[in-house]
């Protein structure tokens, strides 16, 4: 496709007669090679920019078909540390200004997974990244979160979605595995996801999984925050209101009359009844304070 734009230009987006004017443009020196296939006119110091605007469309034409690693998929597709996790069709890794690419070998798209901004490079599903990142990363290169890391993915979805939305994982985890050849690691999510729920046995990793499938289960964030709370109120000076009554017989009065007019109070919220400066609001009527009401409820007697 022809174009004016030529601080990045792509190879595999170009035809036959485009690719030969770029080659002669560059061998004149208007253009410059940042990688195989990948020319631009900008000078050296803006490559690093511009393969990071452009990272989306320069990976999807140079490894067509690649899916978001594991490791980067999990923190959103991204890189993580300077570095780009991609699985591919063989194992390599690559040095771009500003970005590192690490190919893995491994399965190319499957079901589920999303082609990016409408090119050739895919974003693994859900329980496709739950079930790579559980896989154990043998190595230097680091391909995968861990265990942990997962467990706490499965607590927030689980907190944030419902107990439904982990089911539906594990559902389409168990159609994927054989796939991907991730029958280990599915056996990993089945425990994960069945200890959250609290249907089966399951060692947790994270604090919060080990609070939950306790001998008596707590909410450790709950609890973090209560802590919180209480540091906070026992360090911080806080001004202390006149004494309502003296006496502990006053006081033992005064908490009758009080949690008896709060319950009245809510009663009437319940019921419709609004107490106002100069009367009541009973439903759509205002009645002032001076007039008979009836209670909500009662029967209107004929006149």
């Amino acid at each position: 496709m022809a174009t004016t734009d030529d601080s990045l230009l792509l190879y595999a987006e170009m035809s036959s007669a485009e690719i030969r004017a770029a080659q002669r443009r560059l061998r004149e020196g208007a253009l410059r090679r940042i990688a195989p296939g990948v020319v631009t006119s900008l000078s050296e110091e803006n490559w690093p920019a511009l393969i990071a605007r452009e990272r989306i469309r320069l990976l999807a034409a140079l490894y067509p078909k690649a899916v978001i690693g594991p490791r980067s998929a999990f923190h959103g597709g991204g890189p993580v540390e300077g570095v780009m996790y991609l699985t591919y069709t063989y194992t390599k890794r690559v040095e771009l200004p500003g970005l590192t690419v690490q190919l893995l070998d491994g399965h190319g798209p499957a079901q589920g997974d999303a082609p990016m901004m409408g090119r050739e490079l895919y974003f693994p599903s859900t329980p496709r990244v739950l079930l790579e990142n559980l896989a154990v990363s043998r190595g230097k290169v680091k391909k995968s979160v861990g265990r942990a890391a997962v467990e706490q993915r499965l607590i927030e979805t689980c907190e944030a979605r419902g107990e439904d939305a982990l089911n539906n994982i594990r559902d389409q985890a168990r159609a994927l595995a054989p796939t991907l050849g991730l029958e280990r690691e599915l056996d990993i999510l089945d425990t994960l996801i069945g200890g959250i729920l609290g249907t089966r046995e399951a060692e947790m990793s994270t604090a919060v999984g080990k609070a939950m499938t306790a001998s008596i289960p707590y909410d450790a964030n709950r609890l973090a925050l209560f802590e919180k709370l209480a540091e906070v109120l026992r360090a911080t000076p806080l001004g202390q209101p006149e004494a309502v009554v003296k006496s502990e017989q006053s006081r033992a009065h005064f908490a009758f009359l009080e949690s008896y007019f709060v319950s009245v109070r809510r009663t009437h919220l319940e019921a419709g009844w609004f107490n106002g400066k100069d009367g009541v609001h009973q439903g759509d009527r205002w009645t002032p304070w001076n007039k008979p009401r009836r209670a909500p409820g009662a029967a209107t007697t004929a006149s």
